[in-house]
């Protein structure tokens, strides 16, 4: 069970460190932002106290110093800087890293264990130039601290809690025992604080969030009680020899009452300097590793749509009996009734199931958020990430791996496109570059682009480039879209410089085969001076697609009906066999692909064949087949290497009488056409 509880632990700090990126990055442009300045440090706090539970003293160390200084700012106490916020971006990163690699097994490398040092450290003199810099009285608080007896099962560790205190200097704990205590349900052990702190009560309350009806916290001075010379032999030698709690805490109140007309604890101020902070900042900055990408590991599931599932399965379960006993009674009539409504049934577990799939496309848009705002910053330019769309809804599998192909996209658009502020001015242009990311549902299909208001991409350049390269004759006349298209052969780059980010060729090539192994399509358009858009096309899903069930001779097709436009008979000498393989329907001239010719099938043509127009957009495609067989719900399966040349099929499926089927892709069989 406490493994099952650790993997949960897992999950739920990789959604917190993702919600905290976003946060920062929205921080960086509200930095007065209260409401922001309290998650970040209740996520903080959070993280520290669940990875204590599990003993994870590197996350617990980590976020401790962030929780720190996070409730520093949040105070007024310390300025939130630019370089915090990448300092604290860092410092996700990292905790993100441990977190992986404890779920792994893994122990973290050396680096790490030097980064954090190194954050620790420099959180810490951020904390004691604080002490320095601001004028802020010290007050004296009187904590008890009664933990019940159920905190282990409640994941809370009494150890990290009291480590909070580990930032006051000025502080006594006692530990106190009293073994009547287990029969009101509490721990034998309870505690006693006594701290003097600039926090408010509620700020102390925060330490133990997790356990708010268990501490009592009273504020007994308004000054700093240890600043007495007298207070802690009082304390080490009347308070601590009393047993009881009551006592213990009319002795100390007495003592203050005693002292308070006297007391006042002023600090000498020196204003903060920023540049202490940027030092230490830009030190770390220069060591830390980036995370490309979080694949998308759990779905969180709406509890009505485990409860419809679990309706259907228990109906499915129920028409099975039923259709066993009516088999062994051979009632015919009722095996057939069953046997739709198990069809029905069937279908509605199928719909559901890949509904609990969908997942927001915004899922995975966290981190291009900090990508734009790391290379802009590293590159000397001003981006703005736009994004429309975010709600869009995708198959889990297609999240996954769209991540690094559209990474990629927004590093060219940031390395490539966005000009410079003064290149942007000189050109008319704001000086601040925007980068917009697009998605929406077409039909069964998901689109996304990736739009820049950049320099764009000059095909005469492009056409220059292939030229010096070898990969087309001057002679060679080339569209414009076919000059893009030469953007994806491996190796092809515009750029002279081979840079971190950029310049090797091996990128839209790697990019165009993901998204083909998606089902996917990528097209890339551009002006001069306006800008560059990237469109990728993809399937809503992977694994089930509506089809229909087409045949030539013994030969087997599904084509998915997503853009079937019409379905026709035609005679063969009907068909203009002519240059181009065109053929003219309501007076359109349509391009044609006849699948016994094309897949060599052989046999005889029949008097009359079914002529199939599929629709993409603005271009369309006719296919020709013996036979028209009906409608079928495919499961897509991999057809394995040996069809890597053949990409006009996006899979195969099993029939329902044992034959295979194969899967066409029409809208490869149109671009093979061209």
């Amino acid at each position: 069970m406490f493994e099952n509880l650790k993997i949960l632990f897992f999950q739920e700090v990789k959604e917190l460190l993702s919600n905290t990126e976003q946060n920062l990055l929205l921080l960086e442009n509200d930095k007065t932002n209260k409401e922001i300045l309290e998650d970040i440090f209740r996520t903080m706090h959070t993280i520290k106290g669940s990875a204590g539970v599990y003993n994870l003293e590197k996350t617990v160390r980590l976020s401790h110093s962030f929780e720190s200084l996070f409730s520093k700012i949040k105070d007024g106490k310390v300025a939130i800087t630019n370089e915090i916020i990448s300092l604290a971006l860092n410092a996700k990163d990292i905790i993100l890293t441990l977190i992986e690699a404890e779920s792994e097994g893994q122990a973290p490398d050396k680096e790490i264990e030097e980064f954090i040092s190194k954050v620790v450290e420099l959180n810490s003199k951020i904390v004691e130039e604080k002490e320095e810099v601001n004028q802020q009285k010290l007050f004296t608080f009187y904590i008890v601290f009664e933990p019940n007896s159920d905190l282990v099962v409640r994941g809370i560790n009494v150890n990290s809690i009291l480590s909070d205190f580990d930032e006051f200097e000025q502080k006594k704990i006692s530990t106190l025992s009293d073994k009547n205590r287990k029969e009101s349900n509490k721990d034998e052990k309870y505690y006693e604080i006594i701290v003097a702190s600039e926090y408010s009560l509620n700020d102390l309350m925060a330490i133990f969030l997790f356990t708010p009806n268990e501490v009592t916290i009273e504020k007994i001075s308004n000054f700093n009680i240890f600043n007495n010379p007298d207070f802690i032999d009082f304390y080490e030698n009347a308070v601590n020899i009393l047993p009881d709690i009551d006592a213990r805490k009319n002795l100390i109140l007495n003592f203050v009452q005693t002292i308070e007309e006297d007391q006042e604890a002023l600090l000498n101020i020196e204003e903060t300097k920023e540049e202490k902070i940027l030092i230490g900042a830009d030190e770390i900055i220069e060591e830390i590793k980036k995370t490309e990408g979080q694949q998308v590991q759990y779905i969180k599931v709406p509890a009505e749509k485990l409860d419809e599932l679990l309706n259907l399965v228990s109906e499915l379960i129920i028409s099975n009996s039923q259709l066993a006993d009516s088999a062994e009674n051979k009632d015919f009539n009722k095996i057939k009734h069953l046997s739709e409504n198990i069809s029905k049934t069937t279908n509605s577990i199928k719909e559901n199931t890949l509904e609990l799939r969908l997942i927001p496309i915004k899922n995975i848009l966290p981190p291009y958020q900090r990508i734009v705002r790391d290379l802009s910053l590293k590159l000397g330019k001003k981006i703005n990430f736009i994004e429309d769309g975010i709600y869009t809804q995708v198959d889990k599998t297609i999240i996954d791996k769209l991540f690094n192909p559209l990474l990629h996209i927004i590093r060219n658009s940031i390395d490539h496109g966005i000009e410079t502020p003064t290149e942007r001015v000189k050109k008319g242009k704001h000086e601040e570059g925007v980068i917009r990311f697009i998605a929406y549902n077409s039909n069964s299909n998901v689109i996304v682009q990736v739009q820049d208001d950049g320099k764009g991409i000059d095909p005469e350049f492009i056409r220059k480039k292939a030229i010096e390269r070898g990969l087309i004759q001057k002679t060679d006349k080339l569209t414009k879209k076919e000059i893009y298209e030469l953007l994806f052969i491996h190796g092809f780059t515009t750029s002279d410089e081979i840079t971190d980010i950029s310049g090797r060729g091996v990128g839209m090539d790697a990019i165009k085969k993901a998204i083909q192994d998606l089902r996917g399509d990528i097209e890339i358009d551009s002006e001069v001076e306006l800008g560059t858009s990237v469109t990728i096309k993809l399937p809503l899903t992977l694994s089930i697609i509506e089809t229909l069930h087409v045949s030539t001779e013994k030969m087997h097709f599904l084509l998915p009906v997503t853009n079937i436009e019409t379905c026709m008979k035609i005679k063969p000498s009907e068909i203009n066999d002519y240059s181009g393989k065109r053929i003219i329907i309501n007076e359109e001239l349509i391009p044609y692909v006849d699948i016994r010719k094309l897949f060599k099938i052989g046999g005889e043509r029949l008097d009359e064949e079914n002529l199939i127009i599929v629709n993409h957009g603005r271009q369309k495609i006719g296919l020709i087949f013996d036979n028209i067989q009906g409608e079928y719900q495919a499961v897509i399966k991999n057809m394995g290497n040996i069809f890597t040349d053949l990409d006009y099929f996006i899979g195969a499926s099993i029939l329902g009488n044992g034959a295979i089927a194969y899967i066409l892709d029409s809208y490869k069989l149109l671009k093979k056409l061209k």
